[in-house]
């Protein structure tokens, strides 16, 4: 501390001086001598990594790469991708054809490599709409499978393939053919194909419709099929088969058709008709009528088809066939009936429904004096509790009827003015039938008209009409019994039951069903576990199952016909059970059998039915010889 104090005095000393070092400083140190020759950075460890990394996969890359290329040719042989390129399949056959007429192709195969094709196999698919020669047509695809063994090589084969074809005028079939073979040496497969494209450019007889293209919704509509005879000989077996729309309602037909599935419900409505013969130049014609209803601009199609019926008297070999398009307007006068809400709707007995129809003048003028009127199936409605607003019920024609005089809004209804009317009813509660009785509907027709000259439109059906049915679906009555006295099956044990002592009741359930079939009916309950089921029943041979583990008890009917406990007996079942009580059901009543549920399906109107019956205990209401002291557990 002493020298560095010295120090500084001397440094600030006038006149001071101070020697050269003899150490030079640390700071200060001689520069190295350049390098002459450049030398590599060391490589960062990252970058190293990434590089073995990439050689790795490359490696790996190759090894799989060269030996896929090994496997290949080990497996398919070296001339695979000559003989791939070297066989040759092609169609040969007219490119325009009749209707119906016998019709061949040639299919020629040729191997043009220098080396054999084995188990070569040639698969034909006829066009659609063909049939063959002899027999009945296949279920599924219509094709031909031909083995042609060993083709040599520059050797060609050729395969001839005949079939009647049916089409309409103007439409294209297409076959095709594959081959499958094997090149010698090689144990792999290959395939090879072809196409051919041909038009049906005539038929020996052709077939229209005259259908008109703009209808309104709910229009009576009339149309014709035509048919004439192109052919120079007579055609035989002819039939006409025709496809109509969901909205399409049938009504009649001149000729009557032979096969009407028009009503049939969930498949496609179909009309048929057995033509038989036709001479040459000869033509008939078919008028049909009924009503088309829709959706406003939608369009419906109608197809027909002029052919052979085949054996499944469903499909039909066309020689023609057409279709054409109708588009739906909304009608001039526009009405439209609802019931709860709901086009379509489904009632029960003792149903009360409440209807709402609503109207509209589509027209550019005002109407005056319009007239509502709704004919009405009043058979299952219960006519009593018939309610119209503003309105009333026609006796002669069985119709509701709102005119000016009920409903002001009908003295004049200016253009675009709508409105609606209602009215409501109960279905019958009771009306049983017969299994082979007519199943119940109540029909709606609903018409809304000027009952004065429309400015314009004179001679036109400006009138709207509606249509609705509702059908009435069954109704499953299922009633339960406990008994002891004068029970199906006889009882034993103290009544009033006692604690410790066994008492036995007989369980019986009777099953009504009032208007339609109705299908997979099952009845079940269930027994409680300080019950005994005694397996004990009559009639003995129901279909009564008891699971012992669940304690549930099931009654299979099956179907239940339409009128059962009503017309005829209802159907029943009675079954044993044993109580022995317990101290602490003493002064109860214990159940006996809990609450019975039956479902099953109408066969009417598809719907799922099903009903309840209440639990029953010992104080049983049903045995009138039951005392007031019998109805309950003593000690």
């Amino acid at each position: 501390m002493a020298d560095l104090e010295e120090l500084g005095k001397r440094l600030y000393k006038q006149g001071e001086g101070f020697d050269e070092r003899k150490i030079p400083p640390d700071l200060a140190r001689d520069r190295e001598e350049h390098r002459v020759a450049w030398q590599k950075e060391p490589e960062p460890l990252l970058d190293s990594l990434k590089r073995k990394k990439a050689l790795l996969w490359l490696g790996i890359f190759m090894l799989v790469f060269g030996g896929g290329i090994f496997l290949f040719f080990q497996f398919y042989g070296f001339n695979a991708f000559l003989n791939i390129q070297a066989v040759k399949v092609e169609i040969v056959g007219d490119k325009e054809i009749r209707s119906g007429d016998r019709i061949s192709w040639q299919v020629r195969v040729t191997n043009a490599n220098n080396i054999a094709i084995e188990e070569a196999v040639l698969v034909f698919n006829y066009p659609e709409g063909s049939t063959p020669l002899l027999g009945q047509k296949p279920e599924g695809v219509f094709r031909n499978r031909q083995n042609l063994n060993t083709i040599n090589p520059g050797e060609s084969v050729t395969q001839t393939y005949n079939a009647y074809v049916f089409g309409a005028r103007g439409s294209s079939k297409q076959v095709t053919a594959v081959l499958e073979y094997r090149p010698k040496g090689s144990s792999a497969t290959f395939g090879k194909d072809a196409s051919f494209t041909l038009n049906i450019a005539r038929s020996p007889v052709t077939i229209a419709l005259d259908i008109p293209e703009n209808l309104r919704i709910g229009q009576t509509m009339e149309f014709e099929i035509r048919y004439n005879s192109q052919s120079d000989k007579d055609l035989n077996n002819l039939s006409i088969q025709l496809l109509m729309p969901e909205g399409f309602q049938y009504d009649s037909a001149n000729p009557a058709p032979l096969a009407d599935n028009s009503k049939r419900f969930g498949s496609q409505k179909t009309l048929g008709w057995y033509i038989g013969s036709l001479k040459p130049a000869q033509d008939g014609v078919i008028k049909i009528k009924g009503k088309i209803s829709g959706s406003e601009l939608e369009p419906q199609n109608f197809q027909v088809l002029l052919g052979v019926m085949l054996p499944d008297n469903i499909t039909i070999s066309a020689y023609d066939s057409t279709v054409a398009s109708v588009v739906l307007h909304s009608p001039f006068l526009a009405i439209s009936i609802l019931a709860k809400g709901q086009k379509t709707y489904i009632t029960f007995p003792g149903d009360q429904i409440p209807f709402e129809i609503s109207w509209k003048n589509n027209l550019p003028v005002s109407i005056n004096d319009a007239i509502l009127e709704m004919r009405m199936d009043s058979l299952s409605v219960d006519m009593r509790s018939l309610r119209v607003d503003n309105g009333f019920f026609r006796d002669a024609t069985k119709s509701l009827v709102w005119n000016a005089g009920s409903n002001p809004d009908f003295k004049s209804i200016p253009p675009g003015a709508s409105g609606k009317v209602q009215f409501d009813f109960k279905t019958k509660s009771s009306f049983p039938l017969e299994p082979d009785d007519q199943r119940p509907v109540i029909t709606l027709g609903p018409t809304f008209k000027s009952n004065s000259i429309i400015a314009g439109f004179e001679g036109v059906d400006t009138g709207g009409k509606d249509m609705m049915d509702i059908k009435v679906s069954s109704k499953l009555q299922l009633s339960v019994r406990a008994l002891y006295f004068d029970a199906p099956i006889p009882n034993t044990g103290p009544m009033p039951p006692r604690v410790g002592s066994e008492t036995t009741y007989t369980i019986t359930w009777s099953l009504a069903n009032m208007v339609n079939d109705v299908d997979n009916v099952v009845v079940t309950s269930s027994l409680p576990p300080y019950i005994n089921f005694k397996n004990i029943f009559v009639p003995a041979n129901s279909n009564l199952t008891y699971d012992q583990n669940t304690g549930e008890l099931q009654w299979k009917l099956g179907r239940v016909p339409a009128g059962t406990g009503f017309l005829t007996p209802a159907m029943q079942i009675s079954f044993h059970v044993g109580l022995v009580p317990g101290e602490d059901q003493v002064g109860t009543a214990p159940i006996l059998v809990t609450d019975a549920k039956v479902t099953g399906k109408d066969n009417f109107t598809g719907v799922d039915l099903s009903s309840l019956a209440p639990k029953k205990t010992i104080d049983l209401q049903d045995d009138p010889r039951a005392g007031f002291q019998q109805k309950k557990v003593a000690p």
